[in-house]
């Protein structure tokens, strides 16, 4: 259902949505070695095993309820869809990322693509820049023939130029919860032998893949293990406020968003620039 205004909801990808190092191989060196013609059939055969396994942790717990209220603000009108704006070099990682989110939206009653596009800092509307503006944000969106956003809420786990040109904008903490890349290629080696990829180029995106993990995980606050936490309270707060949505469990309208998030740490305004030095971020 197409809204009568542009209202878009945004998220950052990596240490945002989740933590996608470890697939990083599989999404971005083993496609970029198979054929054209293999390309598409291959990261949406990876995106339907990710979305159906729940062996994994790559997205942060409580996604699904968040889904939830963006499928229930498209479907009634109220949201027009969603995008990923990242600082990733990789725009085939995006796009499996945004790929596994609209499959996952299904479960949840979607009646069209929540996800509707995704940019990485190599997509051709953005030209290499990385600063995250609503200009180009607008420019993309238009070069993509969508309607531009009216209003627009977006989640990032570090502070960016559009921190300061929109009143939503909800930092979040980053999630730095690290899933072993041996066990991703567990949940993917259906997909490989369907695909029937070379056992050589097999074997030389697996060792990549470990030459890489053992690099990100010199990285101390990643955490090879899977969260404990349950919900992602700081997002479908903001998101009820932003969507005026009901809340199901008392029947109550939410409060006024006021453009603070609490954290466990600490209150943090999205509309302030961090003064102190933050955690290693890849990308």
């Amino acid at each position: 259902m197409q809204t009568e205004g542009q209202v878009w909801v945004g998220f950052d990808m990596d240490e945002c949505l989740g933590q996608f190092l470890s697939l990083w191989p599989y999404c971005e060196t083993l496609t970029r070695r198979l054929f054209k013609s293999q390309q598409h059939e291959y990261l949406s055969y990876v995106a339907k095993r990710l979305e159906e396994s729940d062996q994994h942790w790559l997205f942060r717990p409580g996604i699904d309820s968040v889904l939830r209220l963006l499928v229930a603000a498209q479907n009634t009108g109220k949201l027009y869809g969603c995008f990923i704006l990242s600082n990733n070099g990789s725009q085939n990682l995006v796009e499996c990322v945004r790929i596994i989110l609209n499959l996952r939206s299904q479960r949840f009653g979607a009646q069209d693509e929540l996800f509707r596009t995704g940019w990485s800092r190599n997509s051709p509307c953005r030209k290499g820049d990385m600063k995250k503006t609503l200009a180009e944000i607008q420019d993309c969106l238009a070069y993509e023939g969508f309607p531009g956003a009216r209003s627009l809420l977006f989640f990032d786990d570090m502070t960016h130029v559009l921190a300061n040109e929109i009143p939503a904008y909800v930092k979040v903490q980053p999630y730095t919860y690290y899933t072993p890349v041996d066990l991703i290629q567990h949940i993917l080696t259906p997909v490989f032998n369907r695909i029937r990829i070379s056992p050589t180029l097999m074997k030389t995106v697996s060792t990549q893949s470990k030459t890489m993990e053992a690099a990100d995980l010199k990285d101390t606050h990643l955490v090879k293990s899977p969260p404990r936490d349950t919900e992602w309270q700081e997002a479908t707060m903001a998101l009820q406020t932003f969507l005026q949505i009901r809340s199901a469990k008392r029947g109550k309208s939410v409060k006024t968003y006021k453009g603070t998030v609490k954290s466990s740490k600490k209150s943090i305004s999205p509309t302030r620039k961090a003064t102190k030095s933050r955690l290693w971020k890849r990308y």
